[in-house]
């Protein structure tokens, strides 16, 4: 209920795409210009003076991303992609990050005040994309079955590939198991795991054990660090 018959369409070649990086290596690289793309508005257009009041400004460009490398500046607006007219932020996102492979060279049009030219810019992996863990696992040695989740043992590698964690133990989720329903959903790539029911969990074999003496019916409360925050996932074992 509730849905009042909206409907998502998600283009075909986006689909294709996807399959083809998940077939390839198990998981989907999103593309990344290092810009940040908002849809123009009446209001933003008269507020920032701009040549026109629609398509794609650029409220943000990330030192050394692949956008400031090209040229690209705070406030441009981007008139097309490959020759595709531009007409909001999320088509122009969705046409680079899933429809463009890393390492392709893309062409915008640009209008920075008066002027227009031309920018090629280079599409790079996300940085710090949580997904990248999955291809560091395996299903026969890493599963956490109880809770649906591929787990990794923090240790000094894996600790140089993260920001910098709250606590100095834990485990880290790389991927959910989607045919273990509830409460593998619950926990999203790029989670840390400390503790379980108030045990600290300092590796892979700890949360094993912590989870597999809960029994049926039983509160647990997991800790987690999700986006540098401490949070708290609680479901009854099943």
């Amino acid at each position: 209920g509730g849905s009042e018959g909206l409907g998502f369409a998600v283009p075909s070649n986006v689909v294709s795409n996807v399959l083809r990086q998940i077939r390839a290596s198990g998981r989907v690289r999103s593309g990344y210009l290092g810009v940040q793309a908002q849809t123009v508005t009446p209001t933003l257009a008269a507020g920032l003076g701009l040549a026109q009041d629609w398509g794609v400004v650029l409220a943000d460009v990330v030192p050394s991303g692949s956008g400031d490398v090209a040229g690209l500046e705070i406030g441009d607006l981007v008139l097309s992609l490959d020759g595709k007219v531009m007409e909001n932020a999320r088509q122009f996102h969705v046409n680079f990050q899933y429809q463009r492979a890393l390492g392709d060279i893309i062409t915008l049009e640009v209008l920075r005040g008066s002027r227009k030219f031309v920018k090629r810019v280079a599409v790079m992996e996300q940085p710090n994309d949580p997904g990248r863990f999955v291809e560091l696992v395996s299903r026969e040695t890493d599963l956490v079955e109880k809770l649906g989740v591929l787990c990794i043992t923090l240790d000094g590698r894996i600790r140089k590939m993260l920001p910098q964690l709250r606590k100095l133990y834990g485990v880290l989720v790389a991927g959910s198991v989607v045919e273990i329903p509830y409460p593998g959903q619950m926990f999203f790539p790029g989670d840390v795991i400390y503790s379980v029911n108030g045990r600290n969990i300092r590796d892979l074999g700890e949360l094993r054990s912590a989870v597999e003496g809960i029994r049926p019916s039983e509160a647990v409360v997991v800790q987690v660090e999700r986006s540098g925050k401490l949070k708290y996932l609680s479901f009854t074992q099943e």
